[in-house]
Protein backbone atom coordinates (compact mmCIF):
# COMPACT_ATOMS: atom_id res chain seq x y z
CA UNK A 1 0.00 0.00 0.00
CA UNK A 2 1.05 3.83 -1.14
CA UNK A 3 1.09 6.48 1.45
CA UNK A 4 -0.68 9.90 0.00
CA UNK A 5 1.16 12.42 2.19
CA UNK A 6 -0.86 15.15 1.18
CA UNK A 7 -4.35 13.69 2.12
CA UNK A 8 -3.19 11.61 4.92
CA UNK A 9 -4.08 8.74 3.18
CA UNK A 10 -3.35 5.17 2.03
CA UNK A 11 -4.24 5.42 -1.15
CA UNK A 12 -3.70 2.34 -3.37
CA UNK A 13 -2.07 -1.05 -3.37
CA UNK A 14 1.22 -2.76 -4.99
CA UNK A 15 1.02 -5.60 -6.73
CA UNK A 16 1.17 -8.85 -4.74
CA UNK A 17 4.67 -9.64 -5.75
CA UNK A 18 5.95 -6.39 -5.02
CA UNK A 19 4.47 -5.94 -1.73
CA UNK A 20 5.67 -9.25 -0.53
CA UNK A 21 9.14 -8.41 -1.53
CA UNK A 22 9.30 -4.74 -1.36
CA UNK A 23 12.61 -2.68 -0.42
CA UNK A 24 12.83 0.45 -1.83
CA UNK A 25 10.32 3.01 -4.00
CA UNK A 26 11.67 6.13 -5.99
CA UNK A 27 8.47 8.30 -7.46
CA UNK A 28 9.23 9.76 -11.13
CA UNK A 29 5.44 11.05 -11.14
CA UNK A 30 2.20 11.13 -9.31
CA UNK A 31 1.71 7.76 -11.21
CA UNK A 32 4.60 6.16 -11.86
CA UNK A 33 6.97 4.58 -9.29
CA UNK A 34 10.19 2.37 -9.64
CA UNK A 35 9.79 -0.54 -7.20
CA UNK A 36 12.84 -1.78 -6.04
CA UNK A 37 12.18 -5.30 -4.17
CA UNK A 38 14.67 -8.27 -3.90
CA UNK A 39 15.52 -9.90 -7.22
CA UNK A 40 14.01 -7.04 -9.48
CA UNK A 41 13.78 -3.84 -10.40
CA UNK A 42 10.58 -2.31 -11.97
CA UNK A 43 8.23 0.60 -12.38
CA UNK A 44 4.75 0.17 -10.81
CA UNK A 45 1.31 2.23 -11.52
CA UNK A 46 0.96 4.35 -8.08
CA UNK A 47 -2.73 4.04 -8.62
CA UNK A 48 -4.99 1.93 -10.56
CA UNK A 49 -4.45 3.98 -13.65
CA UNK A 50 -2.60 2.30 -16.00
CA UNK A 51 1.33 3.10 -16.92
CA UNK A 52 2.72 6.02 -18.75
CA UNK A 53 1.95 4.50 -22.56
CA UNK A 54 5.50 5.34 -22.78
CA UNK A 55 6.01 2.86 -20.74
CA UNK A 56 4.38 0.69 -23.36
CA UNK A 57 2.56 -1.65 -21.14
CA UNK A 58 -1.56 -0.88 -21.14
CA UNK A 59 -2.46 -3.59 -18.91
CA UNK A 60 -4.88 -3.53 -15.78
CA UNK A 61 -2.89 -2.67 -12.63
CA UNK A 62 0.24 -2.86 -15.08
CA UNK A 63 3.90 -2.73 -14.26
CA UNK A 64 6.99 -2.96 -16.79
CA UNK A 65 10.30 -5.26 -15.14
CA UNK A 66 13.34 -3.04 -15.49
CA UNK A 67 15.86 -6.09 -14.51
CA UNK A 68 15.89 -9.00 -12.54
CA UNK A 69 18.82 -7.87 -10.68
CA UNK A 70 19.21 -6.40 -7.13
CA UNK A 71 19.69 -2.61 -6.69
CA UNK A 72 21.39 -1.02 -3.70
CA UNK A 73 20.46 2.72 -5.18
CA UNK A 74 18.46 4.75 -6.96
CA UNK A 75 18.15 8.43 -7.91
CA UNK A 76 15.81 10.45 -10.04
CA UNK A 77 16.68 13.07 -12.93
CA UNK A 78 13.41 14.01 -14.41
CA UNK A 79 10.25 12.17 -14.68
CA UNK A 80 11.88 10.12 -17.13
CA UNK A 81 14.82 10.15 -16.35
CA UNK A 82 16.52 8.33 -13.47
CA UNK A 83 19.78 6.27 -12.39
CA UNK A 84 19.95 2.60 -10.97
CA UNK A 85 23.07 1.50 -8.99
CA UNK A 86 22.83 -2.58 -9.58
CA UNK A 87 25.09 -5.16 -7.58
CA UNK A 88 26.58 -5.56 -11.41
CA UNK A 89 26.73 -1.83 -12.65
CA UNK A 90 25.51 1.42 -12.98
CA UNK A 91 22.26 2.08 -15.34
CA UNK A 92 21.02 5.24 -17.10
CA UNK A 93 17.52 4.69 -17.74
CA UNK A 94 15.40 6.92 -20.27
CA UNK A 95 11.47 5.72 -20.23
CA UNK A 96 12.63 2.29 -19.63
CA UNK A 97 15.74 2.03 -21.64
CA UNK A 98 18.98 1.37 -20.10
CA UNK A 99 22.57 1.67 -20.98
CA UNK A 100 25.38 0.76 -18.52
CA UNK A 101 27.80 3.62 -17.58
CA UNK A 102 31.14 3.13 -17.60
CA UNK A 103 34.25 4.46 -16.46
CA UNK A 104 37.71 4.38 -17.89
CA UNK A 105 35.63 1.02 -20.08
CA UNK A 106 34.76 -0.48 -16.85
CA UNK A 107 31.78 -0.87 -14.76
CA UNK A 108 31.48 0.06 -11.61
CA UNK A 109 28.78 -0.33 -7.93
CA UNK A 110 28.24 2.50 -6.21
CA UNK A 111 28.63 3.24 -2.39
CA UNK A 112 27.08 6.72 -2.02
CA UNK A 113 24.49 8.56 -4.68
CA UNK A 114 23.83 12.07 -4.85
CA UNK A 115 22.30 14.60 -7.28
CA UNK A 116 23.34 18.52 -7.37
CA UNK A 117 20.82 21.57 -8.61
CA UNK A 118 22.24 20.88 -11.88
CA UNK A 119 21.24 17.65 -12.48
CA UNK A 120 25.05 16.31 -11.94
CA UNK A 121 25.55 13.39 -10.22
CA UNK A 122 28.03 12.51 -7.50
CA UNK A 123 28.78 8.94 -7.19
CA UNK A 124 31.42 7.04 -4.87
CA UNK A 125 32.59 3.42 -6.26
CA UNK A 126 33.60 0.63 -3.84
CA UNK A 127 36.81 1.49 -4.86
CA UNK A 128 36.85 4.71 -3.31
CA UNK A 129 36.66 6.47 -6.89
CA UNK A 130 34.27 9.79 -6.87
CA UNK A 131 32.64 10.28 -10.53
CA UNK A 132 31.23 13.31 -11.88
CA UNK A 133 28.41 12.23 -13.84
CA UNK A 134 25.92 13.90 -16.48
CA UNK A 135 23.19 12.20 -18.56
CA UNK A 136 25.23 8.72 -19.76
CA UNK A 137 28.48 10.26 -19.00
CA UNK A 138 31.73 10.25 -16.71
CA UNK A 139 32.77 13.78 -16.66
CA UNK A 140 35.51 13.13 -14.06
CA UNK A 141 37.11 11.34 -11.79
CA UNK A 142 39.18 11.31 -8.30
CA UNK A 143 40.25 8.89 -6.28
CA UNK A 144 39.55 9.41 -2.19
CA UNK A 145 41.65 8.22 0.23
CA UNK A 146 38.86 6.59 2.25
CA UNK A 147 35.76 4.88 2.28
CA UNK A 148 31.80 6.35 1.89
CA UNK A 149 28.71 5.43 2.68
CA UNK A 150 26.37 8.63 2.38
CA UNK A 151 26.82 11.87 0.21
CA UNK A 152 24.82 14.90 0.08
CA UNK A 153 25.44 17.67 -2.68
CA UNK A 154 24.88 21.07 -1.03
CA UNK A 155 25.87 23.85 -4.17
CA UNK A 156 29.52 23.42 -4.62
CA UNK A 157 30.36 21.61 -1.27
CA UNK A 158 29.74 17.57 -1.52
CA UNK A 159 29.43 16.42 2.30
CA UNK A 160 30.84 12.56 2.66
CA UNK A 161 30.53 10.52 5.37
CA UNK A 162 32.24 7.33 6.87
CA UNK A 163 31.37 5.83 9.95
CA UNK A 164 31.45 8.52 12.38
CA UNK A 165 33.63 11.23 10.28
CA UNK A 166 32.14 13.75 7.70
CA UNK A 167 34.20 15.32 4.95
CA UNK A 168 33.41 18.30 3.62
CA UNK A 169 34.50 18.91 -0.33
CA UNK A 170 34.77 22.05 -2.31
CA UNK A 171 34.60 21.11 -5.65
CA UNK A 172 35.71 24.77 -6.46
CA UNK A 173 39.26 24.54 -4.57
CA UNK A 174 39.00 20.53 -4.42
CA UNK A 175 39.86 21.59 -0.38
CA UNK A 176 38.95 18.69 1.84
CA UNK A 177 38.17 19.13 5.80
CA UNK A 178 37.56 16.66 7.96
CA UNK A 179 35.32 16.19 10.88
CA UNK A 180 34.82 13.89 13.81
CA UNK A 181 34.01 13.46 17.65
CA UNK A 182 36.97 15.88 18.40
CA UNK A 183 34.88 18.63 16.83
CA UNK A 184 31.52 17.46 18.41
CA UNK A 185 30.58 15.51 15.70
CA UNK A 186 28.19 12.49 16.89
CA UNK A 187 30.86 9.89 18.04
CA UNK A 188 28.43 6.72 17.70
CA UNK A 189 28.35 5.14 13.86
CA UNK A 190 26.42 7.85 11.34
CA UNK A 191 23.53 6.17 9.39
CA UNK A 192 22.41 8.69 7.15
CA UNK A 193 23.08 12.08 6.38
CA UNK A 194 20.38 14.86 5.03
CA UNK A 195 20.22 18.77 4.25
CA UNK A 196 17.56 21.29 4.87
CA UNK A 197 17.62 24.85 4.83
CA UNK A 198 21.48 24.80 5.58
CA UNK A 199 21.30 22.18 7.98
CA UNK A 200 23.21 19.17 8.24
CA UNK A 201 21.17 16.52 9.91
CA UNK A 202 23.09 13.32 10.64
CA UNK A 203 21.45 10.03 11.68
CA UNK A 204 23.01 7.75 14.31
CA UNK A 205 22.52 4.73 15.36
CA UNK A 206 20.85 6.10 18.73
CA UNK A 207 20.89 9.84 18.23
CA UNK A 208 20.00 12.36 15.63
CA UNK A 209 22.66 15.87 15.78
CA UNK A 210 21.76 18.97 13.76
CA UNK A 211 25.06 21.22 12.49
CA UNK A 212 25.00 24.09 10.30
CA UNK A 213 26.01 22.84 6.68
CA UNK A 214 28.11 26.24 6.26
CA UNK A 215 30.27 26.13 9.31
CA UNK A 216 33.86 27.13 9.16
CA UNK A 217 36.64 26.99 11.50
CA UNK A 218 35.84 30.11 13.73
CA UNK A 219 32.58 28.52 15.88
CA UNK A 220 29.94 31.30 15.77
CA UNK A 221 27.56 28.38 17.13
CA UNK A 222 26.65 28.68 20.98
CA UNK A 223 27.58 25.57 22.94
CA UNK A 224 24.97 23.88 25.11
CA UNK A 225 25.46 22.87 28.65
CA UNK A 226 24.19 20.14 30.59
CA UNK A 227 23.61 18.97 34.15
CA UNK A 228 24.59 15.23 34.19
CA UNK A 229 24.71 14.01 37.57
CA UNK A 230 24.44 15.03 41.15
CA UNK A 231 26.50 13.11 43.58
CA UNK A 232 26.10 13.09 47.32
CA UNK A 233 29.63 11.67 48.99
CA UNK A 234 30.63 10.63 45.73
CA UNK A 235 27.19 8.68 44.81
CA UNK A 236 24.84 9.33 42.04
CA UNK A 237 21.21 10.13 43.44
CA UNK A 238 18.31 11.40 41.74
CA UNK A 239 17.60 14.69 40.37
CA UNK A 240 14.37 14.59 41.47
CA UNK A 241 15.06 14.44 45.25
CA UNK A 242 17.57 17.42 45.68
CA UNK A 243 16.02 18.13 49.46
CA UNK A 244 19.22 16.96 51.70
CA UNK A 245 19.38 16.24 55.14
CA UNK A 246 21.36 17.76 57.72
CA UNK A 247 25.29 16.33 57.21
CA UNK A 248 24.46 15.68 53.36
CA UNK A 249 27.38 18.22 52.86
CA UNK A 250 29.65 16.80 50.49
CA UNK A 251 27.93 17.26 46.62
CA UNK A 252 29.79 16.66 43.44
CA UNK A 253 28.01 18.30 40.18
CA UNK A 254 28.72 17.38 36.73
CA UNK A 255 28.06 18.87 33.29
CA UNK A 256 28.97 18.39 29.93
CA UNK A 257 28.68 20.46 26.69
CA UNK A 258 28.56 19.77 22.80
CA UNK A 259 29.05 21.78 20.18
CA UNK A 260 30.44 21.91 16.88
CA UNK A 261 34.31 22.14 16.20
CA UNK A 262 34.50 22.66 19.65
CA UNK A 263 37.81 20.17 19.67
CA UNK A 264 36.83 19.41 23.27
CA UNK A 265 38.47 22.88 24.42
CA UNK A 266 35.36 24.15 26.71
CA UNK A 267 35.37 26.37 29.49
CA UNK A 268 32.83 26.06 32.24
CA UNK A 269 31.77 28.79 34.39
CA UNK A 270 29.98 28.23 37.36
CA UNK A 271 28.73 29.59 41.00
CA UNK A 272 26.67 28.98 44.17
CA UNK A 273 24.32 31.47 45.45
CA UNK A 274 25.35 34.64 43.54
CA UNK A 275 29.36 34.07 44.56
CA UNK A 276 32.42 34.77 42.35
CA UNK A 277 32.63 32.62 39.48
CA UNK A 278 34.70 29.83 39.05
CA UNK A 279 36.46 27.84 35.97
CA UNK A 280 36.78 24.70 35.35
CA UNK A 281 38.10 22.81 32.06
CA UNK A 282 36.59 20.44 30.15
CA UNK A 283 39.03 17.64 31.45
CA UNK A 284 37.45 18.25 34.57
CA UNK A 285 33.65 18.80 33.85
CA UNK A 286 32.63 19.50 37.25
CA UNK A 287 32.24 21.28 40.38
CA UNK A 288 32.59 19.60 44.27
CA UNK A 289 31.08 21.57 47.55
CA UNK A 290 31.91 20.17 51.07
CA UNK A 291 30.92 21.04 53.98
CA UNK A 292 27.64 22.93 53.39
CA UNK A 293 25.75 25.27 56.14
CA UNK A 294 21.78 24.13 56.34
CA UNK A 295 19.87 26.63 53.49
CA UNK A 296 18.60 26.61 49.48
CA UNK A 297 21.07 26.90 47.49
CA UNK A 298 21.14 28.30 43.39
CA UNK A 299 23.79 26.65 41.85
CA UNK A 300 24.76 28.16 38.10
CA UNK A 301 26.90 26.91 35.05
CA UNK A 302 27.57 27.91 31.94
CA UNK A 303 30.10 27.10 28.92
CA UNK A 304 32.44 28.78 26.34
CA UNK A 305 34.01 27.28 23.19
CA UNK A 306 37.27 27.82 22.10
CA UNK A 307 36.21 30.87 19.64
CA UNK A 308 35.15 32.49 23.39
CA UNK A 309 30.95 32.14 22.28
CA UNK A 310 28.86 31.35 25.04
CA UNK A 311 26.07 29.18 26.11
CA UNK A 312 22.77 29.77 28.30
CA UNK A 313 22.97 29.75 31.46
CA UNK A 314 21.62 26.25 33.20
CA UNK A 315 20.38 26.63 36.62
CA UNK A 316 19.90 23.63 39.68
CA UNK A 317 17.99 24.38 42.80
CA UNK A 318 18.82 22.30 46.00
CA UNK A 319 18.31 22.72 49.68
CA UNK A 320 19.87 21.27 52.72
CA UNK A 321 17.67 20.94 55.57
CA UNK A 322 18.57 22.58 59.12
CA UNK A 323 19.61 20.36 62.40
CA UNK A 324 17.70 18.41 64.96
CA UNK A 325 19.58 19.04 67.82
CA UNK A 326 16.59 21.74 69.29
CA UNK A 327 14.39 18.56 69.26
CA UNK A 328 13.72 16.54 73.00
CA UNK A 329 14.64 13.75 72.10
CA UNK A 330 17.73 14.44 70.75
CA UNK A 331 18.93 14.92 74.43
CA UNK A 332 17.51 11.44 75.10
CA UNK A 333 19.43 10.14 71.95
CA UNK A 334 22.83 12.03 73.04
CA UNK A 335 23.16 10.16 76.55
CA UNK A 336 22.10 6.35 75.11
CA UNK A 337 24.64 7.11 71.99
CA UNK A 338 27.10 8.48 74.64
CA UNK A 339 27.14 5.10 76.74
CA UNK A 340 27.16 3.44 74.29
CA UNK A 341 30.06 5.08 72.67
CA UNK A 342 31.95 4.73 76.20
CA UNK A 343 31.25 0.77 76.05
CA UNK A 344 32.32 0.64 72.73
CA UNK A 345 35.63 2.83 73.52
CA UNK A 346 36.03 0.45 76.78
CA UNK A 347 35.94 -2.51 74.04
CA UNK A 348 38.12 -1.21 71.19
CA UNK A 349 40.58 -0.21 73.67
CA UNK A 350 40.50 -4.17 75.02
CA UNK A 351 40.36 -4.91 71.06
CA UNK A 352 43.70 -2.97 70.66
CA UNK A 353 45.26 -4.41 73.23
CA UNK A 354 45.21 -8.27 71.87
CA UNK A 355 45.44 -6.87 68.53
CA UNK A 356 48.83 -5.62 69.44
CA UNK A 357 49.59 -9.41 70.86
CA UNK A 358 48.79 -10.54 67.87
CA UNK A 359 50.65 -8.05 65.75
CA UNK A 360 54.04 -8.44 67.73
CA UNK A 361 53.47 -12.75 67.77
CA UNK A 362 53.16 -12.35 64.24
CA UNK A 363 56.17 -9.81 63.88
CA UNK A 364 58.62 -12.48 65.71
CA UNK A 365 57.06 -15.18 63.62
CA UNK A 366 58.31 -13.20 60.49
CA UNK A 367 61.77 -12.52 61.84
CA UNK A 368 61.64 -16.60 62.89
CA UNK A 369 60.88 -17.19 59.11
CA UNK A 370 63.21 -14.41 57.91
CA UNK A 371 66.05 -16.50 60.02
CA UNK A 372 64.88 -19.94 58.62
CA UNK A 373 65.40 -18.18 55.42
CA UNK A 374 68.31 -17.07 55.56
CA UNK A 375 69.41 -20.15 56.76
CA UNK A 376 67.93 -22.30 53.76
CA UNK A 377 70.01 -19.38 51.33
CA UNK A 378 73.16 -20.30 53.22
CA UNK A 379 72.45 -23.76 52.91
CA UNK A 380 71.71 -23.70 49.12
CA UNK A 381 74.49 -21.79 48.70
CA UNK A 382 76.88 -23.51 50.74
CA UNK A 383 75.18 -27.25 49.31
CA UNK A 384 76.98 -30.54 49.61
CA UNK A 385 76.94 -31.09 45.74
CA UNK A 386 79.30 -28.06 44.88
CA UNK A 387 81.61 -28.55 47.95
CA UNK A 388 82.19 -31.81 46.83
CA UNK A 389 82.86 -31.00 43.33
CA UNK A 390 85.17 -27.79 44.14
CA UNK A 391 87.45 -30.52 46.55
CA UNK A 392 87.54 -33.52 43.96
CA UNK A 393 88.90 -30.93 41.66
CA UNK A 394 91.48 -30.07 44.24
CA UNK A 395 92.01 -33.46 44.93
CA UNK A 396 92.22 -34.26 40.98
CA UNK A 397 95.13 -30.68 40.96
CA UNK A 398 97.59 -32.09 43.58
CA UNK A 399 97.41 -35.85 42.34
CA UNK A 400 98.43 -34.35 38.98
CA UNK A 401 101.32 -32.46 40.87
CA UNK A 402 99.22 -29.48 39.72
CA UNK A 403 100.16 -27.36 42.97
CA UNK A 404 100.13 -23.80 41.93
CA UNK A 405 96.37 -24.25 40.30
CA UNK A 406 95.16 -26.58 43.50
CA UNK A 407 96.38 -23.78 45.78
CA UNK A 408 94.81 -20.70 43.83
CA UNK A 409 91.36 -23.28 44.01
CA UNK A 410 91.81 -23.53 47.13
CA UNK A 411 92.78 -20.07 48.24
CA UNK A 412 89.18 -19.28 46.35
CA UNK A 413 87.00 -21.75 47.75
CA UNK A 414 88.20 -20.35 51.59
CA UNK A 415 87.75 -16.64 50.08
CA UNK A 416 84.15 -17.90 49.34
CA UNK A 417 83.62 -19.55 51.95
CA UNK A 418 84.35 -16.77 54.44
CA UNK A 419 82.49 -14.52 52.25
CA UNK A 420 79.19 -16.73 52.45
CA UNK A 421 79.75 -16.52 56.08
CA UNK A 422 80.29 -13.08 56.91
CA UNK A 423 77.37 -12.08 54.49
CA UNK A 424 75.17 -14.67 56.57
CA UNK A 425 75.57 -12.41 59.03
CA UNK A 426 73.32 -9.60 57.78
CA UNK A 427 69.65 -9.04 56.28
CA UNK A 428 71.68 -6.85 53.20
CA UNK A 429 74.91 -5.99 51.49
CA UNK A 430 76.88 -3.89 49.85
CA UNK A 431 76.44 -5.00 46.19
CA UNK A 432 80.37 -4.80 45.25
CA UNK A 433 80.52 -7.79 48.02
CA UNK A 434 77.72 -9.85 46.39
CA UNK A 435 79.50 -9.15 42.69
CA UNK A 436 83.12 -9.99 44.09
CA UNK A 437 81.25 -13.22 45.92
CA UNK A 438 80.11 -14.48 42.28
CA UNK A 439 83.60 -13.68 40.56
CA UNK A 440 84.71 -16.18 42.65
CA UNK A 441 82.32 -18.78 42.55
CA UNK A 442 82.00 -18.16 38.60
CA UNK A 443 85.68 -18.27 38.38
CA UNK A 444 85.76 -21.80 40.66
CA UNK A 445 82.76 -23.15 38.64
CA UNK A 446 85.05 -22.49 35.48
CA UNK A 447 88.00 -23.92 36.12
CA UNK A 448 85.31 -27.30 37.19
CA UNK A 449 84.25 -27.10 33.36
CA UNK A 450 88.10 -26.66 31.81
CA UNK A 451 87.83 -23.55 31.20
CA UNK A 452 84.50 -24.18 28.12
CA UNK A 453 82.32 -21.78 30.93
CA UNK A 454 81.88 -18.11 29.02
CA UNK A 455 80.62 -15.52 31.51
CA UNK A 456 80.54 -11.75 32.30
CA UNK A 457 79.33 -9.80 35.22
CA UNK A 458 78.03 -6.58 33.72
CA UNK A 459 76.66 -3.46 35.86
CA UNK A 460 75.48 0.00 35.08
CA UNK A 461 77.95 2.72 35.85
CA UNK A 462 75.33 4.98 37.04
CA UNK A 463 75.20 2.26 39.43
CA UNK A 464 76.87 3.44 42.94
CA UNK A 465 77.93 -0.87 44.07
CA UNK A 466 79.56 0.82 47.46
CA UNK A 467 76.64 3.04 48.48
CA UNK A 468 73.49 0.34 47.10
CA UNK A 469 72.80 -2.42 48.76
CA UNK A 470 70.96 -5.40 48.25
CA UNK A 471 69.21 -8.68 50.06
CA UNK A 472 71.89 -11.38 50.87
CA UNK A 473 72.54 -14.55 48.93
CA UNK A 474 70.03 -12.95 46.34
CA UNK A 475 71.44 -13.76 43.04
CA UNK A 476 74.32 -16.88 43.67
CA UNK A 477 71.23 -19.18 44.05
CA UNK A 478 69.70 -18.33 40.32
CA UNK A 479 73.20 -18.61 38.78
CA UNK A 480 73.63 -21.99 40.75
CA UNK A 481 71.00 -23.30 38.93
CA UNK A 482 71.40 -21.82 35.49
CA UNK A 483 75.05 -23.81 35.76
CA UNK A 484 73.65 -27.07 37.33
CA UNK A 485 70.66 -27.47 35.38
CA UNK A 486 70.89 -25.44 32.03
CA UNK A 487 74.58 -25.41 31.34
CA UNK A 488 75.94 -28.65 32.49
CA UNK A 489 73.82 -31.11 30.30
CA UNK A 490 74.60 -28.68 27.45
CA UNK A 491 76.96 -29.57 24.71
CA UNK A 492 79.17 -27.65 22.96
CA UNK A 493 79.81 -23.75 24.32
CA UNK A 494 78.08 -22.86 27.44
CA UNK A 495 77.73 -18.81 28.26
CA UNK A 496 76.57 -17.56 31.49
CA UNK A 497 75.82 -13.41 31.70
CA UNK A 498 74.56 -11.59 34.61
CA UNK A 499 74.07 -7.78 33.49
CA UNK A 500 72.50 -5.29 36.20
CA UNK A 501 71.11 -2.00 35.25
CA UNK A 502 69.01 0.84 36.97
CA UNK A 503 65.16 1.15 35.53
CA UNK A 504 63.85 3.44 37.77
CA UNK A 505 65.53 6.46 39.70
CA UNK A 506 65.18 4.07 43.09
CA UNK A 507 65.04 0.50 41.28
CA UNK A 508 67.33 -2.00 40.04
CA UNK A 509 66.89 -4.87 37.46
CA UNK A 510 69.49 -7.80 37.51
CA UNK A 511 69.05 -10.39 34.51
CA UNK A 512 70.60 -13.66 34.58
CA UNK A 513 70.73 -15.28 31.19
CA UNK A 514 72.28 -18.97 30.16
CA UNK A 515 72.03 -20.78 26.73
CA UNK A 516 71.58 -24.22 28.75
CA UNK A 517 68.73 -26.75 27.80
CA UNK A 518 66.17 -24.79 29.60
CA UNK A 519 63.80 -25.48 32.39
CA UNK A 520 61.55 -28.29 30.56
CA UNK A 521 64.42 -30.69 29.42
CA UNK A 522 66.37 -30.04 32.90
CA UNK A 523 63.31 -31.61 34.72
CA UNK A 524 63.42 -34.27 32.41
CA UNK A 525 66.21 -35.34 33.35
CA UNK A 526 66.02 -34.72 36.88
CA UNK A 527 63.29 -37.40 37.06
CA UNK A 528 65.40 -40.11 35.57
CA UNK A 529 68.13 -39.56 38.21
CA UNK A 530 68.16 -39.43 42.30
CA UNK A 531 68.91 -35.67 42.76
CA UNK A 532 71.46 -35.34 45.44
CA UNK A 533 70.31 -31.72 46.06
CA UNK A 534 67.07 -29.77 46.08
CA UNK A 535 67.56 -26.86 43.31
CA UNK A 536 66.53 -23.33 44.32
CA UNK A 537 62.52 -24.03 43.55
CA UNK A 538 59.24 -22.12 42.44
CA UNK A 539 58.20 -22.43 45.87
CA UNK A 540 61.42 -21.38 47.30
CA UNK A 541 61.18 -18.02 45.09
CA UNK A 542 57.75 -17.36 46.35
CA UNK A 543 58.72 -17.93 50.22
CA UNK A 544 61.94 -15.35 49.66
CA UNK A 545 60.08 -12.89 48.04
CA UNK A 546 57.45 -13.15 50.74
CA UNK A 547 60.17 -12.79 52.97
CA UNK A 548 61.83 -9.99 51.94
CA UNK A 549 59.03 -8.00 51.16
CA UNK A 550 57.69 -8.33 54.44
CA UNK A 551 60.46 -7.49 56.09
CA UNK A 552 61.62 -4.47 54.01
CA UNK A 553 60.64 -1.81 51.40
CA UNK A 554 62.80 -3.41 48.47
CA UNK A 555 59.54 -4.59 46.66
CA UNK A 556 61.19 -7.72 45.37
CA UNK A 557 59.76 -8.98 42.36
CA UNK A 558 61.11 -12.48 40.50
CA UNK A 559 60.35 -13.43 37.09
CA UNK A 560 61.97 -16.78 35.19
CA UNK A 561 61.38 -17.26 31.51
CA UNK A 562 62.45 -20.06 28.75
CA UNK A 563 64.09 -18.50 25.80
CA UNK A 564 63.71 -19.60 22.48
CA UNK A 565 64.73 -19.31 18.94
CA UNK A 566 62.48 -20.73 16.09
CA UNK A 567 60.17 -22.23 18.64
CA UNK A 568 63.22 -24.51 19.75
CA UNK A 569 64.24 -23.56 23.82
CA UNK A 570 67.79 -21.90 23.79
CA UNK A 571 68.11 -20.96 27.34
CA UNK A 572 66.73 -19.59 30.63
CA UNK A 573 66.44 -15.98 31.70
CA UNK A 574 65.71 -14.94 35.42
CA UNK A 575 64.70 -11.13 36.18
CA UNK A 576 65.17 -9.71 39.58
CA UNK A 577 63.97 -6.48 40.45
CA UNK A 578 64.64 -4.43 43.50
CA UNK A 579 64.14 -0.98 45.41
CA UNK A 580 67.26 0.44 46.43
Amino acid sequence: MLYNTKSDQFKANLSKESAKRFKDVLFLNKNDAIISTYGRVHVESATKAKLSAKWGNNEEFPFRILRTVNSSHFIRQTDSTFYISHLDGFYYYTWGKSKLIKNKNKPFVSSALSIDDQGTIWLVTEKHELLEIRNDKVLKSYFLPFSVTNIISEGPVLFLSNNSIIYRLDIRTWKLDKFDKTDGVLSEKIINLYNNRDTLVLIGTHHMQKIPSSFKSFNSVAPIVRIENIKLFEKAIDRNDLNFNYGEDNITIEFSSSSIRSQGNYIFVYRLNEGNWSSTSSKAPFARFSNLAPGVYDFQVYVINEDGISSKVENLHFEIDSHFTQKWWFVLILILFSAMVISFLVQKRNQNKQRQKIIESERQRLKKELYKSKIAAIRSQMNPHFMFNALNTIQEFILTNQKEIASGYLADFADLMRKYLDQSMHEEIFLVDELEALEIYLRLENLRFDGNLLYSIECDSSINIFENKIPVMLLQPFIENSIKHGLLHKEGEKKLTLAIRKIEKHRIECCIEDNGIGRKASSKINRTKIASHNSFSTKAIDQKISLVNESSNKNLSIEVRDLDINGSVSGTRVIIQFDI
